[in-house]
């Protein structure tokens, strides 16, 4: 785990190194998954009563405290173990495989004190054209980031892992996701019929960051830490 993250944000990964000896652990690579992200086991999906063992070895190994382990034990038998898929976003450089397909983006959240679970956040890759119908035009799947865009948090495509297919007779309501880019959606409001509103990037409303503080701990820890990388930044001439 790297160390500017939080104790509650660690993972077990398997490495795969070139032989038994242990000095040969740097050099080796974690798993990883068809999708080209680490093979993990959060530490949040873990709890004594069901994993026993596991925690008793991070305990007595010294990866895991005495604080945390007494706050694994006062959570709730399957507090995080319902959350399908089981996504944890713990700072805002970590990448993350989203379908396009979906409605929602379904995480937990693990801020320096919080954890927020099992967040929606609504598709941007999709759109209502009256009550009870929903359009999805994409199919593929992509590698995504949150981060930081005028005092919220927008979203960008890091990483194609499909190509994007559109259904048949699209008509370009929404812009087709592009690996770099921002995700892009249609201002909200009312306008001549028939009109496409303006484009605009996607970002989590005011009020959602405000109902889940691990969010805005994540915000508040890229500030930190953006202000240090320019103190240690040497100055221009």
């Amino acid at each position: 785990m790297p160390v500017k993250l939080a104790p509650r944000a660690s993972e077990i990964r398997f490495r795969i190194t070139h032989g038994a000896d242990p000095h040969g652990f740097s050099g080796g690579r974690d798993l990883t998954l068809p999708n080209g992200l680490p093979w993990s086991l959060p530490l949040l999906t873990l709890s004594p009563p069901l994993s026993p063992a596991i925690l008793d070895m991070l305990f007595h190994n010294g990866l895991l405290d005495k604080a945390n382990l007494d706050w694994l034990s006062q959570r709730e038998g399957n507090w995080i173990r319902s959350s399908k898929p089981r996504l944890f976003i713990h700072c805002l450089d970590q990448v993350f495989m989203h379908d396009f397909s979906r409605y929602h983006i379904f995480c937990n959240v693990v801020g320096e004190t919080t954890v927020s679970k099992g967040i929606f956040l609504s598709t941007p890759f999709a759109y209502q054209t009256s009550k009870d119908r929903w359009v999805r035009p994409f199919s593929g799947r992509a590698l995504m980031r949150l981060e930081e865009h005028e005092k919220t948090l927008a979203l960008r495509i890091v990483k194609l892992l499909t190509p994007v297919q559109c259904t048949p007779a699209y008509d370009g309501y929404l812009p087709i996701p592009t690996e770099g880019e921002l995700v892009y959606v249609r201002q909200r409001g009312t306008g001549l019929r028939g009109v496409q509103r303006a484009l605009k990037p996607w970002t989590i409303s005011q009020k959602k960051l405000a109902k889940h503080e691990a969010l805005l701990e994540l915000m508040r820890r890229a500030s930190s830490r953006r202000l240090e990388q320019q103190e240690l930044s040497p100055l221009s001439l």
